[in-house]
């Protein structure tokens, strides 16, 4: 409802939402994502209930056409991110809000179609399953993706650094790119190091913590579980 009430004032208002660069959201698509937002709310609150076949179709549409639609709308959020850590500034406070009202959407939907599909197989939507490492071609998968990264972020530390690379000078990218980055951008690329490159370095660190157990522990939750083992309030319980 939240989600609907914004859209709809800012299509009224004719308030300017950025989508991409050089576009803007039409007020037609924000009241489009206003009806959706709401159908999607309905469905979550159907999903508590116990629906005939019919009903169950139903509220699994309206899941599956919702949540890519709000993750489409989340694109913008990487960018954001990196101009926020540098302190760079925020180019359009509508367009963070919307990408925030999102990604908010996205995981908020995921999550209601991973316990609604739980649910539906007759598991507990609340299950926690024990933490693991990852299986090894996982794990191995994950590696050479991460290998992907080291090719930019060596191409961005040799143009801060003045040197020429890929048909294109270092004296010419700092020029155009850091001549009006903020005080940490250029603290940052003074010592050779493009902002992006420890953003990439957070990211595959919290990729990393996925892949191992130490990762899924942290932060340690705890809850009281009876002194018999049983494992029916904690799923994650380890006796001693």
């Amino acid at each position: 409802m939240l989600y609907a009430a914004v859209e709809v004032t800012w299509a009224v208002t004719g308030t300017t939402v950025p989508w991409k660069e050089h576009s803007a959201y039409a007020p037609g698509v924000q009241l489009f994502l206003a009806a959706l937002a709401l159908l999607a709310g309905g469905a979550c609150l159907a999903g508590t209930r116990t629906l005939a076949r019919l009903g169950r179709v139903a509220v699994a549409t309206a899941l599956i056409v919702a949540v890519p639609v709000f993750v489409v709308g989340m694109n913008g959020l990487p960018i954001y991110f990196v101009t926020i850590v540098t302190l760079s500034g925020i180019e359009s406070a509508t367009g963070l809000t919307q990408v925030l009202l999102n990604t908010a959407g996205a995981a908020f939907l995921l999550l209601v179609g991973l316990s609604y599909r739980r649910r539906l197989r007759g598991d507990c939507p609340l299950a926690h399953p024990a933490a693991s490492r990852a299986p090894r071609r996982t794990r191995i998968a994950v590696y050479l993706l991460m290998c992907g990264l080291l090719p930019w972020a060596g191409t961005k530390t040799i143009w801060t650094l003045g040197g020429d690379a890929l048909g294109v000078a270092g004296d010419d990218w700092q020029r155009t790119s850091i001549a009006g980055a903020s005080g940490p951008s250029k603290a940052t690329a003074s010592a050779g190091i493009d902002v992006t490159v420890p953003a990439a370095m957070v990211g595959i660190f919290l990729l990393l913590g996925l892949l191992y157990v130490w990762g899924q522990v942290f932060p340690t939750e705890r809850c009281s579980c009876p002194d018999d083992g049983s494992r029916a309030c904690c799923p994650w319980f380890q006796p001693g």
